[in-house]
């Protein structure tokens, strides 16, 4: 197996904790008795994702590019390969953690209203909300911010089916946070809406805007 392909493994198994650690804050939210005990869920799970958050970013540094000996400098078609497996590595990456921050918010929403918590559970539920805002904000702009790479604009360039595919789930992370509007989901809405009209993948897109007649 190559070097992307490592890192595409590597990454795959980062997908499956976050997913684990996300089920089991859901189990213990779900069977708690009491504010305290929801609170210590989402506090787990929140405490999980910075831990992850720190070490995810630093697992997708990856190895130089250029070599010392002449005969081995990478070619043309090797860079620019490298360089979109990192994009769609740090992509899937952040969509994880997209996803764990969607998930805490949900959790948050589902707790009783700040007035009838005791003081110090309602001052850290508005400080975990903010900090999860300010989390996903930055999160949802490294996934778009790619975007203009993995699908180009020029007429010319049809973007390919591994880039389309491989994005299409981190922006329907970013459709599916409580921690944006419809005009914050606008840009990802519209990438969506490119894939399926130029790859053909109207499935991407149905369930989150009205598919109009057009699509159809």
């Amino acid at each position: 197996m190559g070097s992307d392909g490592l890192y595409y493994l590597q990454s795959f198994f980062y997908g499956d904790e976050v997913a684990s650690a996300c089920r089991e804050a859901k189990s213990s939210f779900t069977t708690a008795a009491s504010i305290h005990e929801k609170l210590a869920a989402i506090e787990q799970l929140a405490s999980t994702h910075d831990h992850l958050a720190v070490y995810l970013d630093a697992s997708v540094e990856e190895p130089p590019l250029v070599s010392s000996e002449p005969s081995q400098q990478p070619t043309v078609a090797q860079i620019m390969r490298s360089q979109r497996g990192g994009l769609r590595i740090q992509n899937h990456i952040n969509a994880c953690l997209l996803l764990m921050q969607s998930i805490t918010l949900e959790l948050i929403f589902k707790m009783p209203d700040t007035s009838e918590m005791p003081t110090v559970a309602a001052q850290r539920i508005e400080i975990l909300q903010v900090e999860l805002f300010k989390q996903s904000q930055d999160r949802a702009d490294r996934i778009l911010n790619t975007v203009p790479a993995l699908l180009p604009n020029e007429a010319a360039v049809s973007p390919g089916w591994a880039d389309s595919l491989r994005i299409m789930w981190p922006l329907r992370m970013i459709i599916r946070s409580p921690a944006f509007g419809i005009d914050a989901k606008q840009p990802a809405i519209n990438a969506l809406r490119r894939i399926a009209y130029e790859m053909g993948l109207l499935q991407a897109v149905g369930s989150f805007y009205g598919v109009d007649s057009s699509f159809k």
